[in-house]
């Protein structure tokens, strides 16, 4: 079980060592370069219904927490700044609000807690639900249901007997930021624009479906009445190669779109990086969604959490995806090599179903299941961080699937956690500028996990960036050595600096502050300044960890 606190614990007092800082200063005036940043595997979840967040280290200790009113709407990520992301459920009068996974905008919160942007998606006729997804460029990818009529929905071509009232497809936009509360919509897709039909011939999306596998039947799976046609519960970005994924449970399939099109392209059937506009370009779980195939050939059964595998992971380019509900009453955690040419282009045979046949990689247990959410994503060294839900279980498999890690969490389905995201961050500040004119005031946060408990740390600053950085033994220090770095050794907690030289509190924790007096920074107005903590041991000096860079830029 968890280990945890509400309260942190008094810092530990700062101290000076004289011999340690001459030693460390030897050791960096010989480092040679290396490209690599240590691996720290926090874990982020935050469990429904309730508002909190939790950082979770390696050995199972919450370390830190965020705290809001609104309750979690399903997802929660990091961005590359540290700030956290989270999905929300607001307070909505629209019938959409009472759907599974609801949820209506999401948050972005600084390391305190702070709100620095809240953005709603609730119109009464569209809704955001389930997952959203932090694009590189700082957008935000969301899902959302809109309305369609009973109108709309049979000149779509759906079957009139499946039609109970307004009907709910799915739609993504993403979001671009243009105030504290406010976003651009800058790209959207919908399913709506991507249909086909084969009981109306008088109907425009006529056609035969085993001929259109491009396009989404509208009245699959057969049988299946209500408003909900394609409960999007999962999305994920593909930035190499400007792809969209994202999982439809009721088809029980994953599907890739073009982002490259332009508005009028992704509701289109053209143009676009593929040539093929916002129709599918792949599609894979199911081939009875598009006549190619039986309930023989079914491969996802209630799917979550579709993920695209980062460059420089192991499996780089392939897709995993958590498989609920297969037909032995357990989970499946699958890994798919995508069938690509040797120009991109997604290759799918005359008649044939889009492969692969099998899984390049699986991992299963007789025990291990989860009927509903849940999530798995690969780590940087190979290992697959898995969420089952509603067991309440966190835990990481190496590539054998052997479990090296695991915590346990709430296990009622009213309270479970919808998915578990790894992050290796562990140091964050509460600015990113600093006036030359005004001055101010930087606070660095370090979480490193509380297996390093009470020891020493130091931190170091450059002005000269963070790559190739310093390499010393087996760390690398993202810190390139310059002026700033010697006289960060030279003058610990000194005129400017807090608390950069001491010890982690009993989580594994250490505030340190940096404090700039008006006008003192004139002459470096421009430069951007990089901070990284190192912690060790006392005696030893062995090296045991090594933070993330923090940067901060001088403006006038």
């Amino acid at each position: 079980m968890w280990t945890t606190t509400e309260n942190r614990s008094p810092q530990a007092s700062c101290g000076f060592v004289a011999r340690a800082i001459a030693i460390a200063a030897v050791a960096l005036a010989g480092a040679t370069t290396h490209a690599q940043l240590a691996d720290r595997a926090h874990r982020l979840i935050s469990p429904r219904p309730g508002g909190k967040t939790f950082l979770i280290d390696r050995v199972g200790t919450i370390v830190h927490t965020w705290d809001n009113p609104n309750a979690v709407g399903n997802s929660v990520y990091m961005r590359a700044n540290g700030n956290l992301v989270r999905s929300i459920k607001v307070n909505s009068t629209s019938p959409l609000a009472t759907m599974p996974g609801a949820g209506g905008g999401f948050q972005e919160l600084g390391f305190d807690g702070s709100v620095l942007w809240d953005y709603r998606y609730d119109t009464g006729t569209e809704l955001a639900h389930h997952d959203i997804h932090i694009m590189p460029n700082g957008n935000v990818l969301m899902i959302a249901w809109e309305t369609k009529s009973m109108a709309e929905a049979i000149a779509a071509g759906r079957d009139p007997a499946l039609i109970t009232g307004d009907s709910y497809p799915d739609h993504l936009i993403e979001v671009q930021r243009t105030g504290p509360t406010t976003g651009q919509i800058v790209w959207e897709w919908h399913v709506w624009d991507h249909l086909v039909q084969d009981r109306d011939a008088t109907k425009a999306n006529f056609g035969v479906v085993s001929e259109h596998p491009e396009l989404i039947d509208v009245n699959f799976p057969p049988g299946r009445a209500g408003g909900e046609l394609h409960h999007f519960n999962g999305v994920h970005y593909d930035p190499l190669r400007d792809l969209i994924l994202v999982s439809s449970r009721t088809q029980d399939e994953v599907w890739i779109i073009d982002h490259s099109t332009t508005l009028a392209e992704a509701a289109g059937h053209t143009g676009g990086a593929h040539g093929k506009g916002g129709d599918l370009l792949f599609r894979w779980g199911n081939p009875q969604a598009y006549d190619r195939g039986t309930s023989a050939d079914q491969q996802l059964y209630g799917q979550h959490y579709p993920r695209f595998i980062p460059p420089g992971y192991p499996g780089a380019g392939n897709i995993t995806v958590f498989n609920n509900n297969t037909p032995f009453a357990q989970s499946e955690v699958l890994e798919l090599v995508l069938p690509l040419d040797a120009n991109g282009a997604f290759v799918l045979a005359p008649g044939a179903a889009y492969g692969p046949a099998t899984p390049t990689w699986m991992y299963t247990d007789p025990a291990f299941y989860s009927m509903l959410m849940s999530s798995a994503e690969r780590l940087p060294g190979g290992n697959t961080l898995i969420c089952s839900s509603l067991q309440g279980r966190i835990f990481e498999v190496d590539p054998a699937g052997t479990i090296v890690f695991e915590v346990a969490v709430t296990p009622q389905a009213q309270s479970a956690t919808f998915h578990a995201t790894h992050s290796t961050r562990t140091m964050w500040g509460s600015i990113d500028s600093f006036s030359a004119s005004a001055g101010g005031t930087i606070t660095f946060e370090v979480v490193a996990g509380s297996d390093l408990k009470n020891q020493s740390i130091l931190m170091l600053g450059s002005a000269s960036g963070t790559s190739p950085g310093m390499t010393v033994g087996p760390w690398n220090i993202p810190l390139n050595p310059d002026a700033y770095t010697n006289y960060m050794l030279s003058v610990p907690n000194g005129e400017y600096h807090t608390c950069n030289w001491g010890r982690l509190d009993g989580l594994g924790r250490r505030s340190a502050t940096l404090t700039l007096p008006p006008g003192q920074a004139n002459s470096v107005i421009g430069l951007t300044f990089d901070h990284a903590m190192i912690t060790f041991k006392k005696l030893t000096l062995q090296i045991r960890d090594v933070t993330n860079a923090v940067p901060f830029v001088i403006v006038p």
